[in-house]
This record gives C-alpha cells, structure tokens and sequence, in this order.
C-alpha cells in the first residue's frame, strides 16, 4: 500500500509551500498525496427572506475544486500522483478527521500561516488546532512557513 501525505492547502502562499514540501517528499519516498481543502460551513443567512446559504456554499465548493484541480495538474506534472478532498466544515476539525479516517496517511504538511490577517497574528488558527488535536493520532506534523528554503536544499545537507 502506498502511503498518503495529507497537504491541506487554502489559497495561501504558506499553504502553497507547504505543497512543494510535499511534492519533495513525495517524490523521495514514493508517496502519493491526498491535497484537501475544507469549504467553511456558512451560517444561515437570508436577505430578503430567502436564504443564500446553499448557494455561497456551492460556489466555495466550485472554488475549491478550480484551486485544488490547479495544484494537483501542478503536482502530477511533476511525478507524484495526487487526489483531491473536499470537505465541508471547520477547517482544523476536518483535517484531523480526515487524517483519521484515511488510514494510509503517514504525514501531514501544512503551512504556518492562513489567509486571513487575524490566523497570521498566532502560529495560524488551523494550524495550531490541528497541532492540538493530532497527538491522539500517532500522525507527524510537519508545518513549513511561508518563506522557507527549497525542499531541495533541505534535502542535499
């Protein structure tokens, strides 16, 4: 069984870097990776009268699958197979569960910083309660920050 490398990515840079590690990793110890995305549950909201719940939900699940289609062509143009999630949800709850429930993920790769400026001001909110929550797992995490040195110089010492 080939083992997973789970990569939850959000659009960020960090997120994004965090992948590349994932690529160099990958492709050193021939793992395939499992590159989620969580779509944020939105609360109810209505205008008018009429709710628009469902609707901003499709359309951050069509987002979701444009970013991830990206980076998975991106991934597997440089030889390393690689399958979408899509999950709905909180976004830390959801990548411990599905590291959880996929029983051939050996390690997760994140990035250090979200999107947004408040998760920038700790270590990042998703980050942080994953790192919280996955003691209970037996499943390293390795967490890359936005600017980091390349896969490969990391590598070669």
């Amino acid at each position: 069984m080939v083992n997973k490398i789970l990569v939850p990515i959000d659009g960020s840079k960090a997120a994004d870097n965090a992948l590349d590690y994932a690529v160099g990793l990958a492709k050193k110890y021939g793992d395939e990776l499992l590159i989620l995305n969580v779509v944020r549950t939105a609360s109810s909201t209505a205008f008018h009268g009429v709710s628009i719940k469902d609707q901003l939900e499709a359309e951050l699940t069509e987002q979701s699958k444009q970013m991830i289609g990206k980076r998975i062509n991106k991934v597997e143009k440089m030889g390393v197979k690689a399958e979408a999630l899509i999950r709905h949800g909180i976004p830390d709850k959801e990548i411990v569960k599905a590291a959880k429930e996929r029983k051939d993920v050996e390690l997760v790769v994140m990035g250090a910083y979200g999107k947004n400026f408040l998760e920038r001001q700790i270590l990042g909110s998703k980050t942080e309660g994953v790192l919280r929550k996955m003691p209970e797992l037996n499943i390293p995490v390795l967490i890359v920050p936005e600017s980091c040195r390349d896969i490969c110089r990391v590598n070669s010492k």
